[in-house]
């Protein structure tokens, strides 16, 4: 039996994707790796709230946020600061 070369790229394909999902399945989170995330995470929010309150955003005629959009971020950021520090707390 024959097989065609776009065949062959697609067995390949769906095998190294299976591969690389099994190796995700069976790799464990350390406390270590979980603290990173959350240091990371909070990291990303304090960048987006510092844009929000220097002006770091584009306007609306620019693509940017409307500033009900932006007020709306900018809490959700700080609850989500919030949760992360309190997460540090209970974990450190």
């Amino acid at each position: 039996m024959k097989i065609t070369k776009r065949q062959l790229r697609r067995i390949i394909k769906e095998e190294s994707t299976r591969l690389s999902i099994r190796k995700l399945l069976n790799e464990a989170m350390t406390f270590d790796d979980v603290m990173s995330e959350v240091d990371d995470m909070n990291d990303i929010a304090g960048k987006l709230l510092s844009a929000l309150e220097t002006g770091g955003i584009e306007t609306p005629d620019m693509g940017g946020l409307e500033p009900e959009q932006a007020e709306a971020l900018q809490i959700a950021m700080e609850n989500i600061r919030y949760e992360l520090a309190q997460l540090g707390v209970k974990f450190r």
